[in-house]
């Protein structure tokens, strides 16, 4: 069956029988995405709290402000001449 044949049968059913056509549609389409959704985390295993305890190190001086940056930083004059 066509697209366009199934389109005519559908708006040749009265006004009620389209409303509960469309809330199937609905119904089928909410159940294809949640089964799509819950396949794709399926097969992922639960995040471990500290899994990456100790492969990530930071630099001692990771708060300093880079020297390239000191003079936008700086701070400015709020008057405005008032």
């Amino acid at each position: 069956m066509t697209s366009q044949s199934l389109l005519n049968r559908l708006e040749s059913l009265p006004s009620e029988s389209q409303k509960k056509v469309k809330k199937l549609i609905s119904q089928i389409l909410d159940r294809e995405l949640k089964k799509n959704t819950s396949s794709v985390t399926s097969h992922l295993k639960p995040r471990e709290f500290g899994c990456l305890s100790g492969k990530i190190q930071l630099s001692d001086d990771f708060d300093a402000t880079p020297s390239g940056f000191r003079e936008y930083a700086a701070p400015r004059s709020t008057n405005n001449g008032l």
